[in-house]
């Protein structure tokens, strides 16, 4: 079977800050953001990427860009042949973000090994992700807006303290809440629970620990408000899809 992707190049690319902000590329681009942080902007429209954040770029459309927080990001470039639907430009949140990593870990073992027996594998690999960027987008619900003031201060707390050893029942007392009215108010604003709220910041701060720095795992655990690296490691695998050792081998530049 032909893969509709003609050509492929791919690599993983860190950076402080861009070397040129306003830029043109001549073919597809995309970026998917591993850690840190980035905007993006063309035709009039700026978005913000974080980790799990992709964003396809059309080929010879200016687009301005500009770190915000220090960048690492698997870097695509290709040619599409013949497409079975249009290329979804722009950004996408990816909610399967097991799959997505699971694709681009493939690419860079490609990349970094010898030629694959097969040498459309890399085309394929990214004609799914391509896939799983429309299915995604066509089947997402409408993005929730967070309006509830008292559910922005408690995320703000966590953002602050997700380090800390963190009590629901107090940190609902602490906004004057009982614990049944915050886990209300959060299903209510994001559909998820607060402690399922606190734990993707605390695993989002891990995977930087682990990416930029040489850490041991009992002290990621520490700095990130898990109890120990016995149970950093079986929370971090059970979530991320990668036991921690692995994650950092398959991430780190």
């Amino acid at each position: 079977m032909t893969s509709p992707i003609c050509s492929v190049n791919y690599s993983v690319i860190k950076r402080r800050e861009f070397g040129y902000t306003d830029y043109t590329h001549p073919d597809w681009t995309i970026y998917v953001v591993i850690a840190g942080a980035f905007c993006c902007s063309f035709s009039d429209k700026e978005d913000l990427l974080q980790e799990g954040d992709l964003y396809i770029i059309p080929p010879n459309v200016p687009f301005h860009r500009h770190v915000t927080e220090e960048l690492t990001v698997h870097f695509l470039r290709f040619e599409p042949g013949e497409m079975p639907f249009p290329i979804p430009a722009g950004k996408h949140h990816v909610a399967d973000l097991p799959r997505l990593q699971g694709t681009l870990q493939m690419m860079r073992q490609l990349s970094k090994g010898a030629e694959p027996s097969d040498p459309q594998l890399l085309h394929h690999l990214l004609f799914d992700l391509l896939c799983q960027c429309r299915y995604e987008r066509e089947r997402a619900p409408q993005s929730l807006q967070i309006v509830d003031k008292t559910v922005i201060r408690v995320l703000d707390f966590f953002h602050e303290h997700y380090a800390e050893k963190l009590n629901m029942s107090q940190i609902a007392t602490r906004f004057s809440l009982s614990p049944s009215g915050l886990i209300f108010k959060f299903r209510r604003a994001t559909g998820e629970l607060p402690a399922r709220a606190l734990l993707s910041i605390r695993l989002k701060a891990a995977k930087k620990l682990l990416v930029d720095t040489s850490l041991s795992l009992s002290e990621i655990a520490e700095r990130t408000g898990f109890e120990n690296a016995y149970y950093f490691s079986t929370v971090f695998k059970k979530e991320v899809g990668l036991p921690p050792s692995q994650y950092r081998k398959t991430y780190l530049i």
